[in-house]
């Protein structure tokens, strides 16, 4: 079966103290149990987003012993297959801000950061140099500061 997860930047579980090696397959021991006991993945990326244990994001592949729920399922082995590239969750990211833009600059129409901040990590995907990516950050945190305040 196949899956996706995130690790951690050391290819470590978020949540565990597994250290996993790309290709090669992780056993885990005792009874399967959601959220408590096994390899745990999501079947589809959308769902993975909700289980963001990490800041790597991987493609994996599943077998033996395998319990589903609605948006996840934990596996008795796994092993991490391709990583998925920080970009798509960039663009993904932007996306999704575009979608609700308009609804916060209707009603904050004088805030511009969330705009800004969209606008930063466009520019850094054509040039994904260190100070586009600086930049980018740094109008993500501010754009998220404001964001918070309204909230």
């Amino acid at each position: 079966m196949k899956g996706y997860r995130f690790v951690t930047e050391n290819l470590k579980s978020g949540n565990g103290d597994i250290q996993w090696r790309v290709g090669e397959w992780r056993e885990c021991k005792g009874k399967l149990s959601l959220c408590k006991n096994g390899l745990h993945a999501s079947e589809k990326p959308i769902d993975s987003l909700s289980y963001v244990f990490g800041t790597r994001w991987f493609e994996c592949e599943t077998r033996g012993e395998i319990l589903k729920d609605t948006d996840k399922f934990c596996a008795s082995e796994m092993r991490l297959v391709r990583e998925i590239p920080k970009e798509v969750i960039i663009q993904f990211a932007i996306d999704c801000a575009k979608k609700v833009l308009p609804i916060f600059e209707k009603q904050y129409h004088g805030d511009k950061r969330p705009r800004k901040a969209i606008d930063k990590a466009q520019a850094y995907l054509k040039n994904p140099s260190a100070a586009a990516r600086a930049a980018s950050d740094a109008a993500a945190r501010v754009a998220s500061l404001g964001f918070l305040r309204y909230a």
